[in-house]
């Protein structure tokens, strides 16, 4: 086993390296289009438009967020609210922009606990 992407790259494609070029590119294709396809198909048993493991994660911070006391509404139009923690701080969440004062969201693609606490009140 490889771990290295070009060594794994470079055992897939030795196979094909007798071909000559125009059969060696078709084959390759083949291959890039069957797995292209097997990856489709797992992506759509993903119910909740992300897989299992981040599932699990965003699961787990919900289940965290006992820290958030209050949302409340702060603005409509940009879809902004404001989130009152036990610790006296105040976050601002953006759900329309994907957003968060405490920059988890935006530094880790995903929902932080904030924001999931909104999203879960507005049940979207």
């Amino acid at each position: 086993m490889n771990n290295n992407p070009v060594g794994s790259l470079n055992n897939w494609m030795q196979k094909l390296r007798a071909m000559s070029i125009p059969w060696m590119v078709l084959v390759y294709v083949e291959k890039v289009g069957s797995k292209w396809d097997k990856r489709k198909g797992e992506l759509q048993k993903w119910s909740n438009g992300v897989g299992d493991r981040i599932e699990k994660m965003l699961k787990k911070e919900l289940a965290n967020a006992e820290s958030v006391i209050d949302v409340q509404l702060y603005n409509q139009v940009s879809g902004e609210y404001s989130i009152q923690l036990n610790n006296s701080r105040c976050l601002v969440v953006k759900l329309r922009r994907g957003e968060c004062s405490c920059r988890w969201w935006q530094m880790q693609g995903f929902p932080c606990r904030h924001a999931m606490v909104v999203i879960k009140k507005e049940k979207k």
